[in-house]
């Protein structure tokens, strides 16, 4: 059985004519660049980058931000008397709408004696009482440490020099806007005290009124 069936297949083989063969090289040269051309899906899948994770929404609670702050003082009772801070600092929000703000601020200050430099932290906390998605109104309080070149405030004729070394409790309240998708502006005032607790025999009060503006970032 097997030598009849290779006889017949070089029968058919032989007497294939010239315009066949011709009409098969035809179509091998037509479907090879198809043979040879790789499938899309063929070797590594092209990789894809992950998007970044859009910043949480503000006031979220365990989001931080960082801030840039600048301000001016006038003492309420003489405003010969007066101070410019320029500074930063971070919000850690502890829940939704209610931040801890931590801030690091340069002063000087303007008086009737010796002008004065000073370093200034500041503990705080901020609460959002209105919170919008655009805005919100907040109230503020708490106090810090302050060091100073010259002692403030400066002796007059009427009152002791305070000290190098002060505190300054402080309360206020402000608003927020946002400007951009991660970036807002604050507008805040504050009642602002200096003094050093009665660290000294005398312990003279500079109570000041202070307004300040400035931007927040998430990170």
């Amino acid at each position: 059985m097997v030598v009849p069936a290779v006889l017949a297949a070089r029968h058919c083989v032989a007497e294939t004519t010239p315009a066949a063969m011709s009409t098969l090289t035809g179509l091998e040269l037509k479907y090879a660049p198809l043979a040879a051309t790789a499938a899309p899906w063929a070797g590594a899948l092209p990789s894809v980058s992950a998007a970044s994770e859009p910043a949480p929404p503000f006031g979220e609670k365990g989001s931080w931000r960082w801030n840039l702050t600048e301000g001016f003082a006038t003492d309420v009772a003489d405003h010969q008397n007066r101070f410019a801070l320029l500074g930063g600092g971070f919000s850690y929000f502890m829940i939704d709408n209610l931040s801890l703000e931590l801030e690091f601020n340069a002063l000087y200050v303007h008086q009737e004696g010796p002008d004065a430099v000073g370093a200034n932290f500041n503990l705080l906390a901020r609460w959002h009482v209105v919170a919008k998605e655009q805005w919100s109104l907040y109230v503020e309080g708490g106090a810090g440490l302050l060091g100073t070149t010259e002692r403030v405030p400066a002796a007059t004729p009427d009152s002791a020099a305070g000290g190098r070394f002060s505190f300054t409790p402080q309360l206020g309240l402000g608003v927020s806007y946002q400007i951009t998708l991660n970036t807002r502006v604050l507008v805040g005032a504050r009642l602002h005290h200096i003094s050093n607790a009665r660290t000294r025999a005398e312990n003279p009060p500079r109570n000041s009124l202070l307004l300040y503006a400035g931007l927040s970032f998430p990170f």
